[in-house]
C-alpha cells in the first residue's frame, strides 16, 4: 500500500503550516506534549502521550487495523521535530525489517511497519 510512502510528502507539505510551528516550548510541558498540542485538530485517538510527557505512542492505520492516519502522524513527527533522515528511514522501512531504531536530540524513537498494522512508532524523550 502506498499509506506508508506518503509520510515524507506529508512532512514535507507540513512544513510550511504555521499550525504546526506556533507555540512550541509552551511553559511546563514536555516537547511531545507541546507536539502533541499543536496537532490536536486532527487528533484521531491513537496517539497517545505517556509517562508524564516522556513518551509518545503512535498507532498507524493499516489495512487490517485502524490507527493514526498518515496526515496526523505527519503532524506530529513535524512538530517534534523529528529529522529527515529519520523520516526517511520510516518510510523505507519493510514488515522484513522488524524493529528500527534511532537516536537524535533528546530522543530515542523506534517503529515498525507492516501492511496489515500500519507504521507504529514509539518516541522517548531522554
Amino acid at each position: 500500500m502506498r499509506r506508508k510512502s506518503m509520510l515524507v510528502l506529508m512532512v514535507v507539505l507540513l512544513s510550511s503550516c504555521s499550525q504546526v510551528t506556533d507555540a512550541l516550548g509552551s511553559i511546563g510541558e514536555t516537547k511531545l506534549q507541546t507536539a502533541m498540542k499543536s496537532c490536536a485538530d486532527t487528533y484521531s485517538g491513537y496517539i497517545d502521550v505517556l509517562d508524564n510527557g516522556k513518551t509518545l505512542s503512535i498507532d498507524g492505520d493499516g489495512d487490517e487495523d485502524q490507527g493514526a492516519p498518515v496526515k496526523e502522524i505527519a503532524c506530529v513527527l513535524y512538530a517534534i521535530p523529528v529529522p529527515s533522515y529519520v523520516i526517511s528511514r520510516m518510510d523505507q522501512t519493510r514488515a522484513l525489517d522488524g524493529v528500527q531504531r534511532e537516536e537524535f536530540d533528546t530522543f530515542n524513537i523506534s517503529w515498525s511497519y507492516h501492511p496489515d498494522n500500519g507504521l507504529d512508532i514509539v518516541i522517548h524523550e531522554k
